[in-house]
């Protein structure tokens, strides 16, 4: 559980420095970390002489006017819960679990209960004292409608390890996806940096300044409607930015079906959710020195839309 909370602060710099070096000395009353301010910076943002920033690594110069206007969840302890998500693979070190459509992976600002973390925990409470306080065990995340599979830490050497893994490309993740749109090719990669869009606050974008980002797409099925082409896709992440594969899906034209976000009108009526489906994990185990693989099949609500399309 936990309460919200609004942080508003207005300040000129006096000297050069990196943006959430100079926050966080700013904060130092609030008590936030270094990495809960960076945190705080990418996903919410910080203006500089007007400009929105979302780099903790920005470097800013003396004289310029820094404005923060946060809300934020303050933690006072997560609490085990029933929720609902299945074990796939357990050792003593790690989960393979797969997430339903429609929970959130960790507490935020507006789920500050019910989350997956809050399941993690009542299964195995052990959990709690594995990687951040307020995202115990999660070394990776799925979007809320995105269900399959997801990799879990159980012990602190695990979660070092994998983040580690995660972040030099060593654990293969493969996804399902549709779309409306007719797609360049047969098999085609969208190497394009992502950022935060500055004209949609709640939405990812390809922009110049973005983050390196690139997803390998293999059309499995395509399918000649009346609304125009819809298709399936494998795509295969190589990095694992927020919303990869549908940005990157929107930026070549093609809407992720059910997606209200980065689909069109009528992609977006088109599946009972995103259909996005984690379905294959793939990576040397980090302590037992060998290959483990799990396929997840695509839910029942994803089949049942795709066979929708098929006949109509």
């Amino acid at each position: 559980m936990g309460t919200t909370e609004k942080i508003k602060r207005e300040f000129t710099t006096e000297t050069s420095s990196r943006i959430d070096k100079l926050i966080h000395e700013k904060l130092i009353d609030l008590g936030f970390s270094r990495s809960l301010i960076a945190t705080f910076i990418k996903e919410q943002g910080v203006l500089v002489d007007g400009v929105s920033i979302h780099k903790p690594s920005y470097k800013v110069k003396p004289g310029v006017v820094i404005s923060i206007n946060w809300t934020w969840t303050r933690f006072s302890g997560l609490e085990p819960e029933d929720v609902p998500f299945k074990v796939v693979y357990e050792d003593e070190d790690l989960l393979i679990i797969s997430k339903p459509p429609g929970v959130v992976v960790h507490p935020g600002n507006k789920n500050p209960d019910g989350t997956l973390v809050n399941g993690l925990l009542k299964r195995y409470p052990e959990i709690a004292s594995v990687g951040s306080e307020e995202r115990p065990g999660i070394v990776h995340r799925l979007d809320k409608e995105t269900s399959g599979l997801m990799v879990v830490a159980r012990t602190q050497k695990a979660y070092k390890v994998l983040t580690e893994m995660i972040k030099n490309k060593d654990i293969y993740r493969e996804y399902r996806v549709a779309t409306l749109g007719t797609p360049p090719a047969e098999q085609f990669v969208v190497n394009a940096p992502i950022f935060r869009d500055p004209h949609v606050p709640i939405r990812m974008a390809v922009v110049p300044w973005g983050k390196p980002a690139i997803t390998t797409f293999y059309v499995l099925r395509s399918i000649n409607t009346d609304m125009g082409t819809v298709s399936m896709f494998r795509a295969i992440l190589s990095t694992g930015r927020t919303h990869q594969i549908r940005v990157h899906l929107r930026h070549m034209n093609l809407y992720p079906l059910g997606d209200s976000v980065y689909g069109n009108k009528i992609s977006s009526t088109l599946a009972p959710r995103v259909f996005l489906h984690s379905t294959v994990i793939k990576f040397i185990h980090p302590f037992k020195g060998k290959e483990i693989a799990f396929v997840e099949p695509l839910p029942d609500d994803l089949i049942g839309a795709w066979k929708k399309l098929e006949v109509r």
